[in-house]
């Protein structure tokens, strides 16, 4: 089992530096997978932010930090038109609380959970006259969580 992990892990740095990886025939269970992506991946932390904020409207971004290492992540806001003018709704300061890695019959399942203090998606402008800006409502996400099931595939 420890080499499994070490392989693994081997891996898992190596995509995660950008440099490729050899093959290998590995077969564990969606167990194991899970307990190895979980021990990995377990105190990451993501932020999302694509706020405006500050004089010149820029936003601080968001990233994916595991261990010493920060990714930053694209985030482009979903944008609308209404009456002539292009609005947009941005996530405003979101992170993660936890991620857990756990075994379903059939996948991996990783289910992120985020913190529930203040406005986390707000409207703005993009473009237009911007009339029913302060129209638009603010969400607040309590107690929100995103659940993702990985379904491994069997490279040839």
């Amino acid at each position: 089992m420890r080499r499994i992990l070490q392989a693994i892990l081997v891996a898992f740095v190596g995509v995660w530096a950008g440099s490729p990886a050899s093959a290998a025939e590995l077969r564990i269970t969606y167990a194991e997978l899970a307990g190895i992506v979980q021990a990995f991946a377990g105190n990451a932390k993501l932020h999302l932010n694509n706020a405006p904020s500050g004089f010149f409207g820029g936003a601080s971004g968001s990233t994916l930090t595991i261990g010493k290492s920060e990714k930053e992540i694209p985030l482009t806001p979903k944008s609308f038109e209404l009456f002539g003018s292009t609005y947009a709704y941005f996530v405003k300061d979101l992170n993660s609380q936890s991620i857990r890695v756990s075994a379903e019959p059939s996948a991996v399942r990783v289910t992120l959970s985020f913190e529930s203090n203040g406005q986390n998606f707000v409207g703005g402008c993009v473009s237009g006259d911007c009339g029913l800006v302060d129209a638009l409502p603010a969400v607040f996400w309590k107690n929100g969580s995103v659940t993702i099931d990985v379904v491994p595939e069997r490279l040839q």
